[in-house]
């Protein structure tokens, strides 16, 4: 008997002796090897001629206990039909102010009845989550409870709280008498405060009503959300509109936060975003609606800006007109309703507070639209740049 090892997976062959210098299959792994050639035994007394021995089949090889243990094969998958792959999205690098943002916002795991939506989006970026009416009510409840408490005290208790202090002066011929109410100042403050925590509870009731809560997700190509029971998602292509506007107090004391109703972040600023999705809806991105609302909408603006300016582009080179809200900008011209300034004349474009102002660059009235009022801010400010270095004039920077 030959012992061999195969090269392949290193398993241990018994092969008879008739097989050497011959090349054989492994019986383990079908790897073929050549036997390696030994001296041949001594030839028995011949016998009488007979006829040729048929031709043996090949044999069966015994595989003994492999000295070395092979390696795993890899697990073969299953052919994907051409019209089953999901196409593979294509996701864009993102900005550096886009990564600082992404250091500040949370990111929430994806059900898994969303994963297939997910694969035409790419990698989820940040995820929103929206407040609801049971939010609000929870803020609401303490303030009607209290305010009731207190306007009820004063209407009821305090009426007839009102104790008389008589006090009487003797003199010859009069005598006079003093009477003095106790507890009116404080009937009043209680009337008073008692009313303001009433008002406060019913703006939050009111938000309440507003605001539908939900999860948004915030992905490298576009939008994944649950809200109210329904779940949908678009590209950053089909968004119709995004508002943003932001005004900053700064050195603001908390307790004009807190008279704010939280409308203002703890860093001073009030931010008012709102995100049209398609079919109709609406999503807040405020203080009030989200945390961190700003950064939120600071990051979809980047990423709808970051899509829409190649086709924006595109449409001003064929000729044709893009509408921001109020404003109509063309290759040659910028418009605001019967007002038209060729870029030539402009002298910048910019944000001021809550306002977009378009300088002229000769003496005139500029024009002034709130920000809120215009959308996808983040795309309209390089555009204005573009045109008006191509027009050679004289760029201010929006901030």
């Amino acid at each position: 008997m030959i012992l061999a090892r195969c090269p392949s997976c290193q398993s241990t062959l018994q092969v008879a002796d008739q097989y050497a210098g011959k090349v054989i299959a492994c019986g383990k792994c079908k790897q073929q090897m050549r036997l390696p050639a030994v001296a041949p035994a001594p030839a028995p007394p011949p016998a009488a001629p007979t006829s040729p021995p048929p031709v043996a089949p090949p044999p069966v090889l015994s595989v003994l206990p492999a000295v070395k243990p092979a390696p795993p094969a890899a697990p073969e998958l299953p052919p994907v039909a051409p019209g089953d792959e999901p196409p593979r999205p294509t996701a864009g690098q993102l900005s550096p102010e886009e990564e600082r943002l992404l250091d500040r916002l949370p990111i929430d795991r994806v059900p898994d009845e969303l994963r297939p939506e997910l694969a035409q989006l790419g990698k989820p970026l940040t995820t929103v989550r929206l407040r609801g009416f049971l939010h609000f009510l929870l803020r609401a409840a303490p303030c009607l409870g209290i305010g009731l408490i207190l306007l009820l005290l004063v209407f009821g208790v305090g009426s007839g709280a009102g104790t008389q202090i008589t006090g009487q002066t003797h003199t010859e011929t009069h005598t006079y008498t003093t009477t003095r109410r106790s507890g009116e100042g404080g009937a009043l403050f209680g009337l008073v405060l008692g009313t303001v925590l009433l008002g406060v509870g019913g703006v939050f009731l009111y938000l309440g009503f507003r605001h539908r809560g939900g999860t948004l997700w915030v992905c490298r190509e576009g939008l994944l959300w649950i809200r109210g029971g329904r779940r949908d998602r678009c590209s950053w292509e089909q968004v119709p509109a995004f508002y943003e506007e932001k005004v900053e107090y700064p050195g603001i004391s908390p307790v004009v936060r807190w008279l704010a109703l939280g409308s203002i972040d703890p860093e001073g600023v009030k931010y008012l975003g709102a995100l049209e999705l398609p079919g109709g809806d609406t999503v807040n991105l405020t203080s009030r609606a989200t945390p961190l609302a700003r950064f939120c909408g600071q990051l979809i603006n980047r990423r709808l800006a970051r899509t829409l300016l190649p086709l924006h582009r595109q449409s001003l080179q064929n000729g044709e007109a893009l509408d921001f809200g109020p404003l109509r900008l063309t290759r040659a011209e910028l418009r605001q309703g019967d007002r038209r300034l060729p870029w030539s004349e402009i002298r910048g474009v910019e944000t001021r507070d809550r306002d977009v102002v378009v300088r002229p660059g000769r003496a005139g009235d500029p024009i002034i639209v709130r920000s809120g009022t215009v959308p996808f801010l983040a795309a309209l400010l390089p555009l204005s740049r573009e045109l008006l270095a191509e027009k050679g004039a004289a760029v201010v920077p929006g901030h």
